[in-house]
């Protein structure tokens, strides 16, 4: 019976090499995203070096949000109906329990694009005057309608946005906006 069963082994070496890929390729993939992202602000007119501080900024500030303001929830009681004063409540009618909602603003997720963004327009305004300002904020108004549209509340989980809309209906915005010349063509 034992003569059925064949057991393969490849090594030691394939299996370490196979780590060693797979560390690789975490490793590599996110370089990549930072190298394009850093390609984009250098296209934009930064330099080299405020690129890639501003790609920093941006990754290390994601960990930091700045507090606005607390939402509190009050005491709720859950379920429907009358009960008489003798009965006792049922546990679906316990008030449940006080909550803080910290609503924050994120450093480089909303900050410091913002500010980048500012910066361009101004660079912008100079360059082509004042004309750009009208697109720009119909751009801005649209975008954000259709993101308000587009965004969905979750009991218990928060405000939850497509991941594609805003960015898709931002694209199209900006080509519909320019005159429909694509971007590329300069």
């Amino acid at each position: 019976m034992n003569n059925d069963i064949q057991l393969s082994s490849s090594g030691p070496l394939s299996i370490i090499a196979i780590i060693l890929l797979i560390c690789l390729i975490i490793f590599i993939i996110p370089l990549i995203l930072l190298g394009l992202v850093g390609a984009a602000f250098t296209r934009l007119g930064f330099s080299r070096i405020t690129a890639l501080a501003v790609v920093l900024l941006m990754l290390f500030g994601s960990f930091v949000n700045i507090p606005l303001y607390t939402v509190r929830r009050d005491m709720v009681r859950v379920g429907t109906g009358s009960f008489p004063l003798n009965e006792s409540v049922p546990a679906s009618w316990a008030p449940q329990p006080v909550w803080d909602t910290a609503i924050s603003l994120n450093l480089g997720g909303a900050v410091i694009p913002v500010l980048v963004s500012v910066y361009l327009l101004y660079r912008a305004v100079d360059v082509l005057g004042t004309a750009i300002l009208g697109p720009v904020f119909t751009g801005i108004v649209v975008v954000a309608i259709i993101a308000h549209l587009a965004t969905r509340s979750i009991p218990g989980y928060g405000i939850k946005a497509p991941l594609f809309i805003p960015g898709l209906a931002a694209l199209l915005c900006g080509l519909l906006l320019n005159g429909g010349i694509p971007f590329w063509q300069g």
